[in-house]
């Protein structure tokens, strides 16, 4: 019988998952879980496992439309912990190579505290890009783009707005 997360429920740190049918689970724990030995297990009943979850990374999607040198949405909501990976989607093109970015924050490059690791990637007719983080609450910056878009160089900006702490 395979196992089903669907209507489970949330699945909180230090919580255990219980599993239908004796042994060991059909699928791999859920991404940035630790499975750890079974806690309890007799023939014929439930399996549970114990788990550590990790917080996970919101990956949020952008649009770049061919007509605007702005990515939307745009200005972009941030709080000053979060970690965002950026997925560009170019809107009508075919292929999208090259990519790089920076970030800027008040005309300096901070390129290397927001995207401390990592580099761009094109696939298709979407650039992902690398985690962005380290964020200082109460501050504007500007993250750009740049890309071979179906054998032109497109350069898209998008305006990050870091929320002070308790403000909007």
């Amino acid at each position: 019988m395979p196992f089903n997360l669907k209507n489970t429920g949330i699945i909180r740190p230090g919580s255990a998952i219980k599993v239908p049918g004796s042994g060991t689970p059909t699928i791999p724990p859920p991404s940035g879980t630790t499975p750890r030995v079974p806690i309890e297990s007799s023939p014929g009943t439930a399996t549970v496992w114990s788990v550590a979850l990790t917080a996970p990374r919101m990956r949020t999607r952008l649009i770049a439309m061919q007509n605007t040198p702005y990515l939307y949405p745009n200005p972009y909501y941030v709080s000053a912990a979060d970690e965002l990976t950026f997925a560009v989607l170019f809107e009508g093109a075919t292929s999208v190579s090259s990519p790089s970015v920076k970030a800027y924050k008040n005309r300096t490059d901070v390129s290397s505290t927001i995207f401390p690791s990592g580099s761009p990637s094109a696939s298709s007719n979407v650039v992902t890009l690398p985690t962005a983080k380290a964020w200082t609450s109460g501050e504007r910056y500007v993250i750009e783009l740049v890309a071979t878009v179906d054998g032109m160089i497109l350069t898209k900006a998008l305006s990050v707005v870091v929320r002070t702490t308790g403000g909007e």
